[in-house]
């Protein structure tokens, strides 16, 4: 039954619930066997599982609502205490339904119910404890917060939520349009579950939602700075991560032109080699140094070149760059080119995040460190590249919300820049709807 439950998660859950009963000596754990009557949180969770629907964009058929109230009727038709012989036979089963709904349902919130494929990066939430945090739950009388603690914790999850409570009543008797934002909201609830806990985040982070082109650097779970990014065109596009480390900022940054982009501008290097002396490029070819007019483009193995731009004002790195540990070879930085700040859709980088105020953003990750605003500054213009270690590494997170709630709890959408949604809503419905 967990199989059908929760697809993506049927191998985690049948885990869970086989520990479940094995740490309870495969005895009942919802009900009494000596009184033959249900435990009060085999009520409870029969009463919160139609949350599902209303509050968490799920769908609490899934989880065998409609089976398990019936289930429960034959099994309890008058709630007494009266020994009844054939009331024992149906316990079991029952108590097996009712531990899978709730490992399905709580497994979902944990972790989503599909997956996202593709460039996402994610660090999936996973409570190796499952089985006895919902034991605990039982005993104890905690259902309701033993879901509360899977549900992701996000502020904007919530905002969301709100927005979801609304169109849940109404979704089957929606208009196409409306029905249409309710999805985008039930699929945005979804990437939420996908995320780390915001706990794991840490007290200084960096968030980019990549539909928005914005970036929000928080400090204490405080939006100190909202800046305006560029994000990467739809051919070479950002990749989507989620908690990853950065140790350092590095002032007056040189460039290693990465292999593809160095392709890219063949052409124009074949039309006029000195163009790259006048943008600062270094070139090697098999190790070798060489004036890049010596070179005869139209034939040279480009496995053997390599450029480097160095740190002036022509740098495509700008003034500061912001590495950060990932699989992909992207980062944050500064840009000359200030015109694609101005633009509605900001998606024209080769992958990497290019950001506006590079020196605000700068001042806020070393907040901490011995690196005064004017030592910044200095180093930006400097012509030299020097590393300036955070005092505390910072996590960063480039994500893709093309909904979300604003202050006033209506719904704004983002571009579907790389076309997530369609695909990513697809899933979302086959799995849960």
């Amino acid at each position: 039954m967990a199989r059908r439950l929760s697809p993506r998660n049927a191998d985690l859950i049948q885990v869970a619930l086989k520990k479940l009963y094995e740490q309870n000596d495969y005895d009942l754990i919802w009900q009494q066997s000596t009184t033959q009557q249900p435990s009060a949180q085999a009520k409870s969770f029969l009463a919160a599982l139609p949350d599902a629907t209303q509050s968490q964009a799920l769908n609490a058929q899934k989880y065998g609502l409609a089976a398990l109230e019936t289930q429960y009727q034959q099994t309890f038709p008058t709630d007494t205490a009266a020994y009844d012989s054939a009331r024992i036979g149906k316990m079991m089963p029952l108590d097996l339904q009712l531990s899978a709904a709730a490992l399905a349902y709580s497994t979902d919130l944990l972790r989503g119910r599909t997956k996202p494929g593709g460039m996402w990066d994610m660090q999936y939430r996973q409570d190796t404890l499952l089985a006895q945090a919902l034991h605990e739950a039982i005993t104890t009388n905690k259902i309701a917060d033993f879901l509360r603690r899977n549900t992701p914790q996000y502020a904007a999850y919530q905002g969301l939520q709100n927005l979801w409570k609304d169109y849940a009543p109404r979704y089957d008797s929606l208009p196409k349009t409306e029905k249409a934002q309710a999805d985008l909201v039930r699929l945005n609830m979804e990437r939420y579950r996908w995320l780390p806990d915001l706990q794991a985040l840490g007290n200084r982070y960096v968030w980019v939602n990549i539909p928005e082109f914005m970036m929000q650097v928080v400090d204490k779970q405080d939006t100190v700075n909202s800046i305006v990014v560029v994000v990467g065109e739809p051919k070479n596009a950002t990749p989507v991560v989620a908690n990853k480390k950065m140790h350092n900022v590095i002032f007056s940054p040189v460039w290693n032109i990465p292999v593809d982009i160095a392709y890219e501008e063949m052409e124009y290097i074949l039309k006029n080699p000195a163009v790259l002396i006048v943008a600062d490029v270094d070139v090697w070819v098999s190790g070798k140094k060489v004036d890049p007019r010596d070179v005869d483009w139209a034939s040279v193995n480009k496995r053997t070149v390599k450029m480097r731009q160095r740190p002036k004002a022509t740098n495509s790195m700008g003034r500061v760059k912001f590495p950060f540990d990932n699989n992909y070879g992207v980062y944050i930085h500064d840009t000359p080119n200030q015109h694609d700040f101005g633009m509605k859709t900001r998606a024209t980088s080769h992958g990497c995040v290019r950001v506006k105020e590079p020196a605000a953003l700068a001042a806020q990750l070393l907040k901490g460190s011995q690196w005064s605003n004017e030592g910044m500054k200095k180093a930006m213009y400097s012509g030299k590249q020097q590393y300036a270690n955070l005092p505390q590494h910072v996590s960063v997170n480039f994500y893709y919300f093309t909904a979300w709630a604003d202050a006033q709890g209506k719904l704004r959408t983002g571009k579907d820049v790389y076309g997530y949604d369609r695909r990513q809503l697809k899933a979302l419905k086959e799995a849960t709807i």
